[in-house]
């Protein structure tokens, strides 16, 4: 892989937190450098592995993927895998909605019409507790099927590879068991602000929580309200509560649910005093349309200008700098505001999973070692996936180059920082998480509005999920 100047690369973008979305854009690489894919033959299968890729000679299988810089990557070096293999892909790429409809569709109703598809802890907890998920450990273990020492599983960041592992124990058990899925992509939290204003309204970087209010709900009264100091996720969806609310949770020394008991634990005293301030924040420093926030809404108010800052997925950056952005090179992108317990932030992992009703496993893994090798993500940088979830390839000198490029090297200073220390799945491991979080968002989107306190909102949430985990037979 070479870096070249001056050119351009497409790239199809959805990520953000478990709400993938397809961006289209043209745009250089940061400082004007984009990665260009070319034969890596010290790492290519062919050359090093001591398996058979032709075992599965002829086989055809279906990926189903959400429209990604995965899926731009897979797609661009799919023929160098079946001229590798012989395997056939036939892949499926739909928008967010419709792909998670055929995907729990076909594996409620067991058809085995998807083989290998993305998919993420949040999601596999569910999926292995119905049995719909194919466990990984006898495909990485069987050394016909996998050369470890050319595979490499410690090269993934450990946080990520672990967050995939889950031993079925309801509320923990997260990094041990069975491996169900593979990471390809990975996200944490970044605090991301105009700094081409930040001497205007006297921003500096928060030494806290309480800071972080002080100064944003000082922006709009400053800027003759033709301005919010912040604004978020603020849908009636976990996805509100998994990218601040959690960070700040976290750090807090806070947790969604009492591992002892499985009941929701989210509405102690400091949990509510949680809810009270992102309430607070929303009403005094954000926008009165927050309720109907979801990602793009917050990145495109961003973009336009309309607030001074977010906290969101620190691959923001890759739309916030890129070429036709109007704010590329004005945002600066900080880690979060330290609480008690010190600086903390949320994980979210993209990852590749085999369907157990699938006929062709084998050729499946074959796919998931190949796509998720060290030469396939590093050839991945060129077509958008940045968030490498390999250390050989986060690390790399020449992608280092690239990504170094954004905020003067603080952006990729910062998510180094949080691959490799303060990022963590703050969803305890449980069939019903995603419930649990579109229960809990509710509760704050109710007191946001007005209709209760933020103690009656979360305790009514917390009260609704604890009788649906009872239904499903999941309590302790």
């Amino acid at each position: 892989m070479k870096i070249m100047r001056g050119k351009q690369v497409l790239f199809a973008l959805i990520f953000f937190v478990g709400l993938p979305f397809s961006v289209f854009a043209t745009m250089p690489a940061f400082g004007e450098q984009v990665l260009v894919a070319e034969k890596t033959p010290d790492r290519d299968p062919g050359n090093l592995t001591h398996i058979n890729w032709r075992q599965q000679d002829g086989r055809t299988i279906r990926v189903l993927l959400s429209g990604h810089p995965i899926q731009s990557a897979i797609m661009g070096l799919l023929p160098e895998f079946t001229a590798l293999t012989g395997i056939k892909v036939q892949v499926d790429v739909l928008p967010e909605e419709e792909f998670f409809q055929k995907l729990n569709t076909d594996l409620e109703k067991g058809r085995g019409s998807v083989d290998v598809f993305m998919t993420s802890p949040l999601y596999h907890w569910r999926y292995a507790q119905k049995g719909w998920i194919e466990g990984l450990n006898q495909y990485l273990d069987n050394p016909a099927i996998t050369d470890r020492a050319w595979y490499g599983p410690a090269d993934f960041f450990p946080v990520l590879f672990k967050t995939c592992m889950w031993n079925k124990e309801i509320g923990k058990g997260l990094g041990l068991g069975e491996l169900y899925s593979v990471p390809v992509w990975w996200e944490g939290s970044a605090l991301m602000y105009r700094k081409d204003l930040a001497r205007q309204y006297h921003f500096t970087e928060p030494t806290g929580w309480d800071d972080l209010m002080r100064q944003m709900t000082g922006i709009p009264p400053l800027s003759g309200r033709k301005m919010y100091g912040f604004i978020g996720r603020g849908i009636r969806s976990w996805s509100q509560i998994h990218t601040y609310h959690l960070t700040m949770m976290a750090s807090q020394g806070l947790v969604d649910l009492n591992p002892q008991t499985g009941k929701a634990a989210f509405n102690t005293p400091m949990g509510i005093a949680v809810g009270e301030y992102w309430v607070d924040m929303m009403q005094k420093a954000g926008s009165p349309n927050w309720s109907q926030y979801n990602w793009y809404e917050v990145a495109a108010e961003f973009q336009a200008g309309k607030c001074f800052a977010i906290m969101d997925a620190n691959p923001f950056a890759i739309m916030l700098e890129a070429q036709d952005s109007p704010i590329r090179g004005k945002v600066g992108y900080l880690l979060p505001p330290p609480g008690i317990n010190g600086r903390q932030s949320f994980l979210w992992i993209w990852s590749l999973g085999i369907s157990s009703h699938s006929r062709y496993k084998e050729a499946g893994w074959l796919f998931i070692q190949w796509a998720t090798g060290r030469t396939i993500l590093k050839k991945a940088v060129a077509y958008g996936n940045w968030m490498a979830p390999r250390q050989s390839v986060w690390f790399d000198p020449e992608v280092k180059i690239l990504l170094k490029s954004i905020d003067n090297g603080r952006w990729y200073d910062n998510s180094t920082r949080l691959v490799t220390e303060l990022a963590q799945m703050r969803w305890s491991p449980h069939p019903l998480a995603a419930t649990l979080g579109d229960l809990w968002a509710g509760g704050i989107q109710d007191a946001w509005k007005k209709k209760c306190t933020v103690k009656a909102g979360l305790n009514k949430a917390a009260a609704e999920f604890d009788q649906q985990v009872k239904a499903a037979g999941l309590g302790k």
